[in-house]
């Protein structure tokens, strides 16, 4: 791909259509404009996209820089540097890529590069107030079997159990994490019905919550067992009656 593909070519690679009509946002929005990736604007994603594929010593950082403390920094050290070399020259390199290498490899620069490109497309599309796209079945098509198989990585912070399902317009759908009823004989640890809870948090794994009342939105007073009620919590102590005997 070139500079001059046009971003309507049906012949380019999708993820080269993707990477020039990405870069022709760059350039109407210019370099301080919001995105959908918190804390970034326009220059901090281009930036990034040019590190990942130009500077091998990013890709540790990106991929575990959350988890691992010293890779982070080494990113945010290399993405400042990128920075410096000015917004227009950044988009540049975004847009003549992918330089040689894996990223450039036919058919693995589709499984690698097709997501990145339209998931960060639509992060500045979207964040701009711009309206969805049509016409775009062919990417919808392509973007489907590389969602359902990253489903599962992505996926991977989601409470054991709880079920995650993907669909796409048309109706096509895909269970990407299936949820299980917790055990009654190995119950698990915490709260029993974490597994299938999309609240679940780590204290719901360590601590089993115990009763305390709740005042609905309805002004009335429940009694609850969870850490994470979607009512208030009453700020009275929990009182329980036996039934009256029958």
């Amino acid at each position: 791909m070139t500079k001059g593909d046009p971003p309507d070519d049906r012949s380019a690679p999708l993820d080269a259509r993707e990477r020039v009509q990405l870069c022709q946002r760059f350039e109407e929005l210019g370099p301080d404009a919001p995105t959908l990736c918190e804390g970034w604007t326009t220059f901090d994603l281009a930036a990034h996209l040019a590190l990942r594929e130009r500077n091998v010593l990013a890709g540790p950082g990106i991929l575990l820089g959350d988890a691992v403390a010293p890779l982070g920094r080494l990113t945010d050290r290399l993405l400042a540097k990128e920075k410096e070399r000015g917004y227009d020259r950044v988009v540049e390199r975004v847009r003549t890529g992918p330089p040689f290498g894996p990223f450039a490899i036919p058919g693995l620069r589709t499984q690698i590069n097709l997501v990145e490109y339209a998931v960060h497309h639509e992060d500045v599309r979207r964040a701009n107030g711009m309206s969805p796209r049509s016409g775009v079945d062919d990417l919808q098509d392509a973007l489907w079997p590389l969602f359902t198989r990253l489903a599962r990585f992505v996926l991977r912070g989601v409470p054991d159990g709880v079920e995650v399902r993907l669909a796409r317009p048309g109706g096509d759908e895909k269970v990407a994490r299936s949820g299980d009823l917790p055990s009654p004989v190995f119950p698990p640890s915490g709260c029993r019905f974490r597994t299938r809870c999309p609240y679940a948090s780590p204290r719901c794994v360590e601590e089993e919550p115990q009763l305390r009342p709740v005042v609905g939105a309805d002004g009335t007073e429940h009694v609850v067992a969870c850490h994470h009620p979607l009512v208030e919590a009453a700020d009275v102590p929990v009182q329980l009656t036996a039934p009256a005997p029958a």
